[in-house]
């Protein structure tokens, strides 16, 4: 991998594109025809955003600050998405131009992963991870149970209503 925008592109094709619908299509048209969708996609995305917000108008509503903030930050994380997605399909245009060979790295990071299923060896398994790591999981679980055991002793003792 040469720079940070192809493995990027990559990364997009692996987990959004599997089908490989967009990347062919694209890889199809000549340069200035993939610039004029990239600015038309974008561009229609923004007016889309745009309306949305504009249709969502939080300071006629009487709602309390908790959930403006909480609208305000789905909006603006729906937002970053846009500009990952968008950033993702412009990448292409690096593998367009480098000429790099998708499917022997397709093949190759799918040995990888084969390779770390059998050898069962995923990030998840508790015994792949350290001894500190498992401790702390262990006491965690621990802690959560015992003080939620803990609670629904004293509840049950007392007999509170909730």
């Amino acid at each position: 991998m040469k720079n940070l925008t192809i493995k990027f592109a990559i990364y997009y094709l692996l987990i959004f594109d599997k089908s490989k619908f967009l990347y062919f299509s694209l890889s199809k048209l000549n340069t200035f025809l993939r610039w004029i969708f990239y600015f038309a996609i974008t561009f229609t995305l923004w007016q889309t955003v745009e309306l949305v917000t504009s249709f969502i108008n939080l300071d006629k509503y009487s709602l309390s600050l908790l959930l403006t903030n909480l609208i305000t930050v789905i909006g603006v994380i729906f937002k970053i998405m846009l500009i990952f997605f968008m950033f993702g399909l412009t990448s292409y245009e690096s593998l367009f131009s480098n000429n790099v060979n998708v499917d022997d790295y397709i093949y190759e990071h799918n040995l990888k992963l084969q390779k770390i299923k059998e050898g069962k060896l995923e990030w998840w398994r508790l015994r792949n991870r350290g001894l500190f790591v498992r401790v702390l999981i262990y006491l965690t679980f621990w802690a959560f149970l015992f003080h939620a055991l803990q609670f629904l002793m004293i509840n049950l003792f007392f007999q509170y209503e909730t």
